[in-house]
């Protein structure tokens, strides 16, 4: 360096002096060469350096070792200087759950790296692996975990078991392995019922086994046919396990009750007794309404009989052997006991009995006579009214003769020409109480039911209430009497049975009293046009005795419409106006309630909660009944009245579930009954928006207040939305 700064030195010097060698003392214009990076351009003229060093001339690619890269000029000059930076490349080996992978990082120099990219965690299945025993979940590597052995749910039942066969039942475990097991043997079933041949009865299993095999036992039933004077009767033999027989009845001897003097059965044979003529048609009415007060009740028959013919009551004796009458006291049956009480008897248009019927005040009430008191009309022929479409022609007495009319339409518009009761709805029945039967409830009450009607018979006073030795209900002034239908039957008309004309127009006055026209039918009383279901009697007259009740015609209620629950008042929040969720309650304006279910509606084509199977638009809506475990979808009723008979369900499917379980319970809320039904069906997966209809009626029909409670049964046992049920329509009545 020392001899350069010399070298310049000199050359400043000599410039500086005007010394320059070959050029003179004048300077030189150096022009040409070219100056680099090291050296000054070399003027053409003089040879000499002149101007600046030349830019450097830096490569464009760069040039690097392990940890820096730059750009350098011929001359050794660097540029862009710096430390790698390294940009994730190219993965050159994959890493996996079992081994390392590697990759390539590049710097924007060319330089590269290779770095180890991690062994990745396994990747295991979502759905189980399973072998016999086990299951689990496998990686792709064979890697396992959570192996646990199977525990199995009992599934689908593939066959039933019977009392002769075993059954098959699917078992599942969670990871979808599957086993059958047996189901044992059932124990015989054997019906409630017993089956019966000619001779036999038993109880019967399904597979045909035989318990309680045993011979009949009959029993005497029903008379089925009375026995007359001509023909044999028939009467029904029972054994308990239903089987019957009918036996044949002797004949009868002749009878005479009504005093027509001509047999009861018909045979047209007369009944005369030893006396001359019969007194007048009244003559009963006028005995009884002037002795009944006097001896005890006794039915007071206005005929003229001899002692064997005698019966209960007081009747007229005629003495043969004069011209004298008496009255006569009888007393029993088949021992008789009587005692005569003289009468004088004034022949003439006019007949008179004189004397008094009276008894003592305290037992044995032994009949006396005292003085002249009742007036006796002679006899006269019976006057007849018209017959009607259900009584035959009646006298003023009470005397009948021939038989009703019977209805007739000739119009065939369904009613009666002569009184337009409507045939449509009539039924006839011979359903009766006569006599036996009657039960004392307690102090109070007397009751007779059938399948019909219930006669009862309820004490408002101190007064006796019972049935009497001869099986006749007394009912005395101050007791009433009712007579109630079953089964929503309106009875049209009705007969009361009675041993005497006196008990019969009290009877009449009675019903008088509460607005009911009776018609004397000789100690019978016939209301014709009852129309009614219950009929409630203040006794007002005085004693009665009713031997029987007897429903002649009768028709049923107007059939019940049903009601139909009003699953179109159910609002939403929803623009649909429905509700495909599962979650919020519901309650129609009637006061059902929806819980756990989707609100459903009509529409013109398929978008949840829209069906057009429920109706054209969203003003028809219907519930759908979620069958998920935690929350099965409910509809309850309020307390609903008018009894319940029946109930008629519409349901169908909206989705693909295969199985629809749903369970109806009602409770009828005044005795706590709970009567069950269940709807079930198992259907294909793509078989949806078919209408399905269910009917049950309810073998004991439920009489007062109740509720109705439809639960989906969750048949499938899922934890999510399944076995949805949609109740498109539900009536009942």
């Amino acid at each position: 360096m020392k001899k350069n700064f010399i070298k310049i030195g000199v050359l400043v010097t000599l410039l500086s002096a005007g010394v320059m060698t070959g050029c003179g003392p004048t300077e030189c214009e150096h022009e040409g060469g070219t100056a680099t990076c090291t050296k000054l351009a070399v003027c053409t003229k003089c040879g000499e350096s002149y101007g600046e060093l030349g830019a450097h001339n830096h490569a464009e690619t760069y040039l690097h070792t392990d940890d820096q890269h730059w750009k350098e000029c011929a001359c050794g000059d660097k540029i862009e200087l710096a430390d790698h930076s390294f940009v994730a490349g190219e993965v050159t080996k994959d890493a996996t759950c079992t081994e390392e992978g590697s990759q390539i990082y590049k710097c924007v120099c060319g330089a590269t790296k290779t770095e180890v990219l991690p062994v990745l965690p396994h990747d295991y299945a979502s759905t189980y692996s399973h072998d016999e025993t086990s299951h689990w979940f496998e990686c792709s590597c064979g890697d396992k975990k959570d192996l646990v052995e199977h525990d199995y749910v009992a599934g689908e039942i593939l066959e039933d078991a019977t009392c002769k066969k075993e059954g098959s039942q699917l078992y599942e475990c969670v990871c979808g392995a599957t086993i059958t097991k047996p189901i044992d043997i059932k124990p015989h079933e054997y019906s409630s019922t017993y089956s019966y041949s000619d001779a036999q009865h038993w109880k019967e299993c399904v597979c045909g086994d035989k318990i309680e095999v045993n011979d009949h036992e009959f029993t005497p039933g029903d008379i089925t046919k009375e026995s007359t004077c001509t023909e044999k009767g028939i009467q029904k033999y029972n054994c308990a396990c239903g089987a019957s027989k009918d036996v044949e009845l002797d004949t009868v001897p002749h009878k005479d009750d009504d005093l027509d003097i001509y047999c009861d059965y018909g045979c047209n044979k007369k009944i005369v007794p030893a006396y001359d003529s019969l007194l007048s048609c009244k003559t009963a009415n006028a005995l009884a309404n002037a002795l009944i007060s006097l001896t005890g009740n006794h039915y007071v028959q206005g005929e003229v009989v001899e002692v064997s013919d005698a019966k209960n009551g007081i009747f007229l004796i005629k003495d043969d052997s004069q011209e004298t009458f008496k009255l006569r006291l009888v007393k029993g049956e088949g021992d008789i006991a009587y005692k005569d009480f003289e009468c004088k008897i004034i022949v003439g248009d006019v007949v008179q009995a004189y004397g008094k019927i009276s008894r003592d005040t305290q037992s044995p009430y032994t009949p006396k006579m005292e003085g002249p008191i009742v007036t006796f009309i002679k006899q006269h022929p019976h006057v007849y009214g018209d017959p009607s479409c259900l009584l035959p022609a009646t006298c003023e007495c009470g005397h009948i003769q021939g038989e009703p009319l019977g209805h007739e339409d000739k119009t065939g518009d369904g009613l009666c020409d002569r009184c337009s009761f409507d045939l449509n709805n009539e039924i006839v029945t011979l359903n009766t109480w006569t006599k036996e039967g009657m039960t004392q409830v307690d102090d109070n009450t007397l009751s007779w039911s059938n399948d019909i009607f219930e006669f009862r018979v309820e004490r408002a006073n101190s007064s006796q209430l019972y049935v009497d030795a001869q099986e006749h209900c007394r009912i005395y002034k101050s007791n009433a009497f009712s007579v109630t239908t079953k089964n929503d039957i309106v009875v049209k008309t009705l007969k009361f049975l009675t041993t005497g004309s006196s008990y019969a127009n009290n009877i009449i006055t009675a019903l008088k009293a509460v607005d009911v026209t009776g018609v004397l039918d000789g100690t019978n009383v016939v209301v014709e046009e009852f129309n009614t279901s219950s009929l409630y009697v203040l006794n007002t007259a005085g004693s009665i005795r009713i031997t029987g009740v007897e429903v002649l015609y009768a028709k049923p209620a107007a059939e019940k419409e049903p009601t139909i629950v009003d699953f179109n008042t159910i609002t939403t929040t929803e623009n649909s106006g429905g509700d495909a969720g599962y979650t919020k309650s519901y309650t129609t304006a009637s006061g059902w309630v929806t819980a756990n279910s989707a609100i459903q509606v009509g529409g013109s084509s398929v978008m949840n909660p829209a069906y057009p199977v429920i109706g054209p638009d969203n003003t028809y809506k219907a519930v759908c009944l979620n069958g998920k475990t935690s929350a099965p979808g409910t509809l309850t009723s309020p307390t609903l009245t008018g009894g319940l008979e029946e109930i008629n369900v519409d349901y169908t499917k909206m989705f693909t579930d295969t199985k629809l379980s749903v369970t109806i319970t009602v409770t009828e809320l005044a005795t706590g009954n709970v009567y069950t039904h269940i709807i079930a069906a198992e259907l294909p997966k793509d078989e949806k928006y078919v209408v399905y209809s269910d009917a049950w009626k309810l073998e004991t029909p439920v009489t007062g207040d109740y509720t109705i409670v439809f639960k989906n049964n969750c048949p499938s046992a899922s934890t999510s939305n399944k076995d949805r049920m949609t109740l498109l329509k539900v009536e009942y009545k």
